[in-house]
């Protein structure tokens, strides 16, 4: 069944990873808890991370459309 589009405006950026770091990100999407894909499963855990930032105080929220 297809995904419903993303209600949010997204970016498309590009990252390299280890062989280590991909063999986890594929376990990961063999558990299905992260996303269905690898690519999925980064954004997921880029965004958990980002979000465990803000809520430890290293980074606040920005005000939304504007760069620091």
């Amino acid at each position: 069944m297809p995904r419903k589009p993303n209600a949010h405006k997204t970016e498309r950026i590009t990252i390299n990873v280890t062989p280590q770091m991909r063999y986890y990100l594929e376990c990961l999407v063999e558990r299905g808890l992260y996303g269905k894909t690898t690519t999925e499963v980064a954004n997921n855990m880029v965004a958990r991370g980002i979000e465990n930032t803000i809520e430890r105080g290293h980074m606040a929220h920005p005000i939304i459309g504007t760069k620091k």
